[in-house]
C-alpha cells in the first residue's frame, strides 16, 4: 500500500495587504511498509533537541495550533519546550529533511502565486491547488514511479477540512472517477485515478 499526507498553507507577501497571495498544497506519498521507520527517525530528532517524541511539530512552528496544543496539555509540556522548537526551529526542519533521502518519499507541491492581489477565498484556492495536485499525483502514477500493481491500493490523506465542508471530497471524487476537474472540467492528463489502484475516497486526519 502506498499512503500520501498532504496539507494546506497560504502566505502573505504584500506587505500593503494581510490576506494570503500565495496558495500551497504540498505533501509526500511513501510506501506504507516504512511508515513507521520514518516515525521513528522524527521521533529521534525531537528528542536530540529535548523535545517530548510525541510534542506535534509542525514546518510553521510558530503556529498557534502549537502553542494551543501546549495550553491544553500543560500537565504533560511546558512553556520551554515551545521556545526550544522556536529557537531550534531551522536546525529542526533541516534535520527533518535530511531524514526524506534514507526513505522512498516523493514530494509534491502545488501553487498558486495571486500576481493580480484579489482578495483571497477558500473557494479559489481548493478549486485551483488540489485539483493540480491531485493531476500531478496522477501522472506520478501513470509513470508507475512505485510498482503500483505490488504496492497499491494508493491512499491519500489530507488535513482537516473546514466544517461542513465537502469541497476537497467532491474534487477528488470527479479526479477518481472521470479523470476531470470539478470546477474547470480539465481532463487529468493521467486519465482517472481509480485505473492506478486509488481507493474510492480521501480520508482526513489531524495531529493538533
Amino acid at each position: 500500500m502506498v499512503m500520501g499526507f498532504f496539507d494546506d498553507t497560504e502566505v502573505s507577501v504584500d506587505s500593503e495587504d494581510s490576506n494570503p497571495d500565495i496558495y500551497i498544497f504540498g505533501g509526500y506519498l511513501i510506501p506504507s511498509n516504512q511508515i513507521y521507520a520514518l516515525l521513528t527517525e522524527i521521533q529521534k530528532i525531537k528528542a536530540s533537541f529535548g523535545l517530548p517524541v510525541w510534542m506535534p511539530i509542525k514546518w510553521n512552528i510558530k503556529d498557534s495550533g502549537i502553542s494551543s496544543f501546549i495550553k491544553d496539555y500543560y500537565h504533560l509540556l511546558d512553556e520551554r519546550h515551545l521556545d526550544i522548537a522556536l529557537t531550534y526551529s531551522d536546525e529542526i526542519r533541516s534535520e527533518l529533511l535530511k531524514v526524506l533521502s534514507q526513505f522512498n518519499i516523493k514530494v509534491f507541491i502545488s501553487g498558486r502565486y495571486d500576481r493580480h492581489h484579489k482578495e483571497a477565498t477558500s473557494k479559489d484556492y481548493s478549486h485551483w491547488a488540489f485539483e493540480n495536485l491531485l493531476q500531478r499525483v496522477g501522472i506520478f502514477a501513470q509513470n508507475n514511479k512505485y510498482d503500483l500493481e505490488i504496492e497499491k491500493p494508493v491512499q491519500l490523506i489530507i488535513d482537516w477540512p473546514k466544517p461542513d465542508d465537502k469541497t476537497l471530497f467532491n474534487h477528488y471524487f470527479c479526479g477518481y472517477h472521470f479523470g476531470n476537474g470539478r470546477e474547470y472540467k480539465s481532463s487529468y492528463l493521467s486519465g482517472p485515478l481509480k485505473i492506478y489502484g486509488f481507493v474510492e475516497s480521501i480520508s482526513v486526519s489531524s495531529t493538533i
